[in-house]
């Protein structure tokens, strides 16, 4: 219960949530460490890191090539929200600098 509350306070001081949405939250930390416990946790997908030579490729004059999908985009604003991604989540998880 503690370790719960102290995650769930951790990210919420740090992210936005709106209030509807923190019971949810604080069942999904819940049932993550209970599964932890357990031992049947799943492991996270993991990301291949882009190279310096696609993330040169990736830009170009006509727009920018996504890592999530691999289409050209004017701006990946739009797209990067359908995907449920910001700016940073999506640098963090393709290994991108932050320019």
């Amino acid at each position: 219960m503690e370790l719960t509350s102290a995650i769930a306070t951790a990210y919420i001081s740090h992210n936005f949530i709106p209030r509807s949405d923190i019971d949810d939250l604080i069942v999904a930390i819940d049932r993550g460490l209970r599964s932890i416990e357990q031992g049947s946790a799943t492991a996270d997908p993991v990301f291949p890191k882009a190279t310096p030579t696609q993330i040169r490729k990736s830009i170009n004059p006509d727009g920018l090539v996504s890592f999530v999908d691999g289409k050209r985009y004017r701006t990946l604003r739009r797209h990067l929200r359908s995907h449920g991604l910001s700016f940073d989540e999506y640098r963090l998880r393709y290994g991108l600098p932050h320019d």
